[in-house]
């Protein structure tokens, strides 16, 4: 008898823009209970930015999502931002 192997899900760390506050909180509400990990960077000048170490995606995101290039200076939990699988 031969075991199947599983398949590990690869993390992601996602980097968000959202226009308001309220918004931003919003989305973060419906993530709780899941084994994502959500950093809230704060309200700035471009809007609410928030980071998410991702297990399991949410698609719905994506409206909020932006694209980091190069390597920076920024890690999240030892993941890079412009790692699209970690």
């Amino acid at each position: 008898m031969t075991k199947k192997k599983s398949k590990k899900k690869s993390l992601r760390v996602g980097k968000y823009v959202f226009p308001t506050q309220e918004l931003g909180l919003e989305f973060i509400e419906k993530e709780k209970g899941n084994s994502n990990l959500i950093a809230k960077l704060g309200l700035r000048y471009s809007g609410f930015l928030v980071d998410v170490l991702w297990h399991d995606e949410n698609e719905d995101w994506k409206e909020f999502e932006v694209n980091v290039y190069g390597e920076g200076c920024h890690q999240f939990k030892g993941y890079k931002y412009a790692d699209p699988k970690a």
